[in-house]
């Protein structure tokens, strides 16, 4: 268990160890007794400072003489471009596309609301009106029609149980 909690700590130092800094490294007499003591991590420091030494630094780069020049010429480019109405327009495209349906979502729900507001006037009759307006429709049915049939068959019914 020991053993490989120093492994691991050996693993999380390799750089440290293949360059040479070990002073960096917290309790670094305990690390370099374990690397001496076990075989695994000896032969992977080994290996790794091969490794680690053979490597070459990177090479710093250098910008072209026209590579500055040609940035600062596209930001002037970018700032001095013509805003036309068809940059506009189309930026605004897509937005536009959505105006009309829009328009009629909003119509309609005015239209709805107003004709909800607005209420039929009716004439409050009274019962007894509504009753009669009723009844004085019987009176102009055709005498020996099937209307006048059921009426007949409905009053003797009514007769008979009263």
């Amino acid at each position: 268990m020991k053993g490989t909690s120093h492994c691991r700590k050996v693993k999380t130092h390799l750089i440290e160890i293949a360059e040479q800094k070990t002073d960096q490294i917290p309790n670094r007499n305990e690390l370099l007794s374990h690397i001496s003591s076990c075989p695994e991590c000896s032969r992977l420091v080994k290996h790794f400072s091969r490794l680690w030494s053979e490597l070459e630094p990177p090479r710093e780069r250098e910008p072209s003489s026209d590579f500055l020049n040609g940035i600062i010429q596209k930001i002037e480019e970018h700032e001095h471009r013509k805003i036309s109405f068809k940059t506009v327009f189309g930026e605004l495209k897509p937005f536009l596309r959505a105006v009309p349906l829009a328009a009629l979502i909003v119509l309609g729900v005015f239209t709805g609301k107003y004709l909800g507001d607005t209420q039929p006037q009716m004439e409050t009759q009274s019962y007894s009106q509504l009753i009669s307006e009723y009844s004085n429709g019987f009176e102009e049915i055709p005498s020996g029609s099937f209307a006048e049939v059921y009426l007949n068959l409905n009053s003797d019914e009514e007769e008979g149980n009263s």
